[in-house]
């Protein structure tokens, strides 16, 4: 072969071994950007589940893993491995939130179920809130641990053709009677670190278990009056300026009185008294007058106008170390209530009436307070002179 061949021969295969490096280089781009794109279609794929999963919207969640990038390779490689990661973590962050009690059963038991269904093996480090199912074993164990919550979701799923059914029916009850006592206690220690929005919630947390129990719906009025102590500043009414004639039954109709509803109510200091009258403007009509026992020196209850706000069946002040029934407010932390009572309401501490004995609030007999809650609406005017 002549040089001059052979030279073009190489040159031939240069230009070739160039054009299959160019080509693979191009193809290898192409591979590349292409994986790419699909690593990133499998983010996005991920990311959009665990968003959904996140604000509890579980059926777009799954519908998610099961519609989209269904041939996506990233997908059948890594989806069990993050799903592991992803429901771990979230079994973590639920655990804390279990030991500082900032979720309920309810929604544990909610999300962990939702996690089953994805029949992801999970590290056993979880086993304490993840190894929960409806079998009446295991209601027993929760129930012995004192997760009487816990055990009340699983005894409630015990069907009545199971042989376990009636002695679940037990568990229930006495699920229901250790969730009351609980929450109670830990809604007074909310109170008395004066976290009421707190104490409230947890209480219509197991609302769902106990209804209308009357222990827990006395707790949410007590918590209620104790709002309305601590917003006493804020709430607080202040008198009208204008000064009114010491009212009596023969002049108060000629003092251009009105309120607005069908009640007027005053106050008299000097006797002592709680006078309902009933009518209106220049036509009232006295209807009940209540012995009473108003503000002791230094604590006197306030003189003015006022009108009557809030409602309650129970209150009890940690300051005073008693309580009231029947508490109806006309000014802040000022009430119009029953004789006080211990904190078990088992017994009346002080019988005083007819002179002044409080701390500033409208002491009534038992009846009489009773009858100005029931009767006499929010708004009535009260005037105390």
């Amino acid at each position: 072969m002549k040089k001059s061949q052979f030279n073009f021969s190489r040159n031939i295969t240069k230009k070739s071994s160039l054009k299959l490096k160019i080509f693979i280089v191009l193809l290898f781009m192409l591979v590349s950007t292409l994986t790419l794109c699909e690593y990133l279609n499998y983010k996005t794929l991920f990311n959009d589940f665990s968003s959904n999963f996140d604000q509890k919207k579980f059926s777009n969640a799954n519908n998610i893993l099961l519609k989209e990038e269904t041939l996506n390779p990233f997908k059948s490689i890594l989806l069990k491995s993050d799903l592991k990661n992803y429901f771990s973590q979230k079994l973590n962050t639920l655990s804390h939130e279990v030991e500082v009690e900032n979720i309920n059963e309810q929604s544990i038991l909610e999300l962990i179920n939702e996690i089953k269904r994805y029949d992801i093996p999970l590290d056993s480090s979880n086993n304490s809130i993840t190894n929960l199912d409806n079998s009446y074993n295991s209601g027993v164990a929760l129930f012995d641990s004192g997760k009487y919550i816990y055990a009340y979701n699983v005894f409630s799923n015990i069907k009545y053709t199971d042989d376990n059914y009636p002695s679940a029916v037990e568990y229930i009850r006495k699920c229901k009677e250790h969730i009351i006592s609980g929450i109670i206690s830990k809604s007074t220690a909310l109170i008395n670190v004066k976290d009421y929005d707190k104490a409230l919630s947890l209480l219509d947390s197991v609302n769902y278990i106990v209804g209308d129990n009357e222990s827990i719906v006395s707790k949410i009025e007590e918590i209620k009056a104790y709002q309305s102590y601590s917003n006493s500043n804020a709430n607080a009414t202040q008198p009208t300026s204008s000064k009114v004639a010491n009212i009596t039954i023969s002049n108060i109709n000629t003092l251009s009185l009105d309120s607005n509803t069908p009640y007027l109510i005053q106050v008299d200091l000097s006797n002592q008294k709680t006078n309902i009258y009933k009518g209106k403007k220049n036509s009232w009509n006295l209807v009940k007058s209540f012995c009473c026992s108003t503000g002791i020196n230094g604590e006197e209850t306030p003189k003015g106008t006022y009108t009557i706000k809030e409602k309650g069946k129970w209150f009890f002040s940690n300051s005073y170390k008693q309580g009231g029934k029947y508490w109806v407010q006309f000014n802040g932390d000022y009430l119009f209530h029953s004789l006080p009572y211990n904190e078990d309401k088992s017994k009346i501490v002080d019988f005083t009436l007819g002179k002044p004995a409080s701390h500033g609030c409208v002491r009534l007999g038992e009846s009489d307070s009773k009858w100005l809650f029931d009767n006499i609406p929010r708004g009535s005017k009260v005037i105390i002179q």
